[in-house]
């Protein structure tokens, strides 16, 4: 915990020297932490109203025996943030068409799978019931 505490105990400069926890109660007015970004803390990257019309359209598609692809999900994936003009979070450089967006795909996926919709084909099982 000292470890963790290190950062919220340090001053702030351009306060007084107040502790962080002090300005972020007292200054800022917050009262929870803010979710952590990113597509492992559980906001998105390409915003939940972006990732809920891929989601349906992926899912159309698979009703109609056509299901996409990991790579086809990539490629839309990163069409889409170039479209957007977003930035990569961790680099703040924006995307191109040789970004890796595999770890945001199987975010989508993931996140897809917990909402109930499967549209990826899966082996051993008829199209026509990829998404039960």
């Amino acid at each position: 915990p000292v470890t963790t505490m290190q950062n919220w105990c340090t001053a702030v400069p351009a306060h007084g020297n107040k502790p962080k926890w002090l300005v972020e109660r007292d200054v800022k007015r917050r009262t929870s932490l803010p979710k952590s970004g990113g597509t492992t803390g559980g906001s998105t990257v390409l915003g939940e109203a972006v990732e809920k019309k891929l989601m349906t359209e992926m899912a159309d598609a698979a009703c109609a025996r056509c299901p996409y692809m990991f790579d086809e999900i990539c490629d839309i994936m990163r069409d889409t943030a170039i479209e957007l003009e977003l930035v990569i979070p961790k680099t703040g450089t924006p995307y191109n068409k040789l970004t890796d967006v595999t770890a945001l795909a199987a975010g989508f996926i993931r996140r897809c799978a917990q909402a109930g919709v499967h549209f990826l084909e899966k082996r051993g099982r008829k199209l026509g019931l990829q998404r039960l």
